[in-house]
């Protein structure tokens, strides 16, 4: 997209140049830059999106140690499984030999499974029942 966009400015840039100084060509690019860096710095650790699944995710973390496998239905969740990934260094995969399993929030549960006390805001965490 934007080398098309430059190959339709071309023309109106070389006018704009002949009215512009040299040096407001070169300061406006670098005093981008320079903020471009300052943001990226100023907000780096923070969270500015998903931030329900991130919280979940740290809680999943906090009381199961990731001992969790995920049901068929959030498979296809790919923020869920690259914050996991990216975060804890944990996969998440469509298992039967784990603790606890994940779902959807507004899904039944099937047999042989218990609802949990821990709070998520996007899926319900369930334990299997041995």
């Amino acid at each position: 997209f934007i080398i098309g966009f430059s190959i339709f400015i071309m023309p109106f840039l070389g006018k704009f140049e002949k009215h512009v100084k040299r040096k407001v060509l070169f300061i406006l690019p670098l005093s981008l830059f320079f903020t471009s860096i300052i943001l990226m710095i100023s907000n780096k650790g923070q969270k500015s999106r998903d931030i329900k699944l991130q919280i979940d995710l740290e809680i999943l973390n906090e009381k199961t140690k990731f001992d969790v496998s995920i049901d068929n239905d959030i498979y296809s969740d790919w923020g869920l499984h690259a914050y996991a990934q990216r975060y804890y260094q944990k996969s998440l995969n469509v298992s039967d030999n784990k603790t606890f399993r994940l779902f959807k929030k507004e899904k039944n549960l099937p047999k042989g499974f218990l609802s949990t006390d821990i709070k998520l805001n996007r899926y319900q965490l369930v334990q299997k029942i041995n």
